[in-house]
């Protein structure tokens, strides 16, 4: 893992972008169970929590 102090992203913005790449990926999933068929606020739901879980796994990772 490289430097997180080189990073751009504070922790609220980096929670943020992991959950639009998360959403990205959700998208054209629509045959897939347990990603679609949700509502809007169902899938933003699941992207932050797919966040969350990115973010538990990276701080692990961390010297």
């Amino acid at each position: 893992m490289s430097n997180t102090a080189a990073l751009p992203f504070s922790a609220a913005e980096l929670r943020d972008y992991f959950a639009g790449q998360a959403l990205v990926g959700m998208l054209p999933m629509p045959s897939r169970p347990g990603v679609l068929p949700l509502t809007v606020d169902q899938m933003a739901e699941r992207a932050y929590e797919y966040a969350d879980a990115l973010l538990r796994a990276r701080s692990k990772r961390q010297p």
